[in-house]
C-alpha cells in the first residue's frame, strides 16, 4: 500500500472510531470523509468540534516513516443552514475548502459569506476566460533603471485587467481564481505571449535596445516542462535571444523542494535564460536559499527598502550585496519611491532600482 493510500486509510478509521457514539460515519468522494450527528444539542456540536480540533495534526506512519499532517475540516449545520441533506454536505464542503487556507487550524463552521464567495469567484472566473479568449488583459511595463547610467536595465512585464462590469481587478485577485478554476496555464501562456511579443516591438527602439525583459512566473507555470519549451518557443518566433529574457522566480516557488526548483531553472538556463529571484527576504527565502540555487539576479523585496534608515534592513541588505557581488550576480532593489531611498541604496553598492519614484507601469504598447 502506498503512503497516500496509508494516510487516507488511517483518517478514515479515526473518522469510522465516531460510529460507537451513534453518529453516520462513512468515506465520501476521494480521501474526503463525513459524520453526521442526528438532533445534536449545541453542547455536543462543541464538544465533537474540540475534540476533531485536537486532532487536526497528527502523525501518520507507515513503511517505518511518520508522516505530519494537517485534516481540513468545515462542518454545517440543519436547520440553521439549510433544511436538504444534500446541500448540508455541499455547505460543509465549502466549510471544509475554507479550512485548507486557515492558518490557525481550526474546524471551519460554515457562514453565508463562503456561497457568496463561490458565487462571485464563478463569476469573474467565467469574466476572465473571456477576457483571455478576447484579450482585453493589458500589458503595463515598469522601467527599472540603472541609476549610474540612467539606462533601463529591464521592463519589467504587469498585467492589469479592468472589466466592464466589475472595474478594476488586482493581478493577485485574478491568478489566485485562475488556479482555482483551472485557468492558469491558459492565462500565463496569454500573458507571456503578449508580453514578449510587445517587448519585440519596443526593442527595436534606441531607448530599449539593450533592455532586457522581466517576466514573474508563478510556480506552477515555472515548475512545468512545457512552458519551458512554449517561452523558448515564443523567443525565437520573435526573433530575440534568450539572454534579452530574465524569468522571476517568485519566493513562494521555494516550498517546492529546491532540487526541483534547480532542476528547472537548470532547464532554462541551458537554453539561456537569466533567473532572478524575486521579492527576496519577504516570505520563505533566506541566505540559505542563495547557496543552493543556481541564478544571476536577487531583486531584495520592498519591504527592506522601504525600511532602508533602519540600521538592521541596512546591514541586511548590505550583506545581500556582497554575496551578489562575490558571485558577480546582480541587485535590484524594488519599490523605491524617494529620493531619500536612491542615496541610501545607492550609498550601499546598490545602483540597479525600480519603482514609482522613477517610472510608473505604463502600457507602453
Amino acid at each position: 500500500m502506498g503512503i497516500a493510500e496509508e494516510v487516507i486509510k488511517e483518517t478514515s478509521r479515526k473518522v469510522q472510531e465516531y460510529s460507537n457514539r451513534g453518529y453516520l460515519c462513512g468515506r465520501i468522494a476521494g480521501s474526503g470523509n463525513v459524520i453526521i450527528i442526528f438532533n445534536p444539542t449545541d453542547e455536543e456540536i462543541s464538544q465533537v468540534v474540540d475534540e476533531l480540533e485536537k486532532n487536526i495534526l497528527t502523525d501518520v506512519k507507515t513503511n517505518d516513516i511518520s508522516i505530519h499532517i494537517k485534516k481540513n475540516i468545515g462542518y454545517a449545520i440543519y436547520p440553521e443552514h439549510t433544511d436538504d441533506l444534500e446541500r448540508l454536505l455541499y455547505l460543509s464542503h465549502l466549510a471544509m475548502i475554507d479550512a485548507t487556507h486557515n492558518e490557525h487550524n481550526e474546524v471551519v463552521k460554515y457562514h453565508p459569506q463562503l456561497s457568496k464567495n463561490l458565487e462571485d469567484n464563478i463569476s469573474i472566473a467565467s469574466k476572465l476566460r473571456d477576457a483571455i479568449n478576447h484579450q482585453k488583459i493589458d500589458i503595463y511595463f515598469q522601467k527599472i533603471i540603472n541609476i549610474n547610467t540612467g539606462e533601463v536595465k529591464f521592463l519589467e512585464a504587469l498585467s492589469r485587467w479592468t472589466d466592464e462590469e466589475l472595474g478594476y481587478i488586482p493581478p493577485q485577485t485574478f491568478l489566485k481564481i485562475a488556479k482555482s478554476s483551472n485557468l492558469i496555464d491558459d492565462l500565463e501562456e496569454y500573458l507571456i505571449t503578449q508580453a514578449i511579443h510587445k517587448f519585440a516591438i519596443l526593442k527595436r527602439s534606441l531607448e530599449f535596445r539593450n533592455t532586457i525583459l522581466a517576466i514573474n512566473l508563478s510556480p506552477s507555470t515555472f515548475l512545468h516542462e512545457r512552458f519551458v519549451n512554449f517561452i523558448d518557443q515564443q523567443v525565437k518566433l520573435h526573433q530575440l535571444n534568450p539572454s534579452d529574457i530574465c524569468l522571476e522566480l517568485s519566493e513562494n516557488t521555494f516550498i517546492y523542494q529546491l532540487d526541483i526548483c534547480n532542476y528547472f531553472i537548470s532547464q532554462y538556463k541551458e537554453k539561456g535564460f537569466l533567473i532572478a529571484i524575486d521579492d527576496f527576504g519577504k516570505e520563505y527565502s533566506s541566505l540559505s536559499v542563495l547557496g543552493s540555487l543556481t541564478y544571476d539576479i536577487i531583486k531584495i523585496d520592498g519591504s527592506f527598502v522601504t525600511r532602508i534608515f533602519s540600521r538592521k534592513n541596512q546591514a541586511i541588505i548590505e550583506m545581500i550585496v556582497k554575496i551578489a557581488n562575490m558571485y558577480n550576480h546582480l541587485i535590484v532593489a524594488e519599490s523605491v519611491e524617494t529620493a531619500e531611498q536612491v542615496e541610501a541604496l545607492k550609498k550601499l553598492n546598490c545602483f540597479i532600482q525600480q519603482g514609482y519614484y522613477f517610472h510608473e507601469p505604463q502600457k507602453i504598447i
